[in-house]
């Protein structure tokens, strides 16, 4: 099975025309869709040494540390990616899923209220903003 996802996503790359970078990142995609965290982390800090520029290579390093809960390094790699614009919205997103989990409801919001200036048709920042929201509200009404 897991040859057969290897497989599955190198064809993809192949045929979607992609460049030579994300091909080179199937192995990242293979270990990460296999939760093998520590095998997509070092493969990505070994291609930063490469390209310790890449934005990209650092964003993935964040879902990374995310998906593991490693929340400190997830920010710091996520916040080192914001020179790929096409992604920042999700980056706020995630930023927001890390501040949520760490019951941080006000800086969550914010960062899920970034996300969807940033991408109002993604239904998903749209839900983790109501979620948090909805979390939080107990609490406008505690000492009433």
């Amino acid at each position: 099975m897991k040859k057969l996802c290897t497989f599955a996503l190198v064809t993809f790359f192949i045929t979607s025309g992609l460049s030579g970078q994300e091909y080179h990142l199937t192995k990242f995609y293979d270990y990460f869709l296999n939760s093998k965290y520590d095998s997509a982390r070092v493969f990505l800090e070994e291609k930063l040494r490469q390209k310790p520029d890449d934005p990209r290579l650092h964003f993935y390093l964040g879902k990374t540390y995310l998906t593991s809960k490693k929340y400190s390094p997830a920010i710091r790699e996520f916040k080192k990616s914001f020179q790929n614009k096409k992604s920042d919205g999700k980056i706020y997103n995630y930023l927001g899923q890390i501040y949520e989990e760490q019951g941080m409801m006000p800086e969550a919001i914010k960062m899920y209220k970034t996300s969807i200036k940033m991408d109002s048709s993604n239904p998903l920042m749209q839900f983790h903003k109501f979620s948090c929201i909805l979390s939080f509200s107990p609490l406008l009404f505690e000492n009433s």
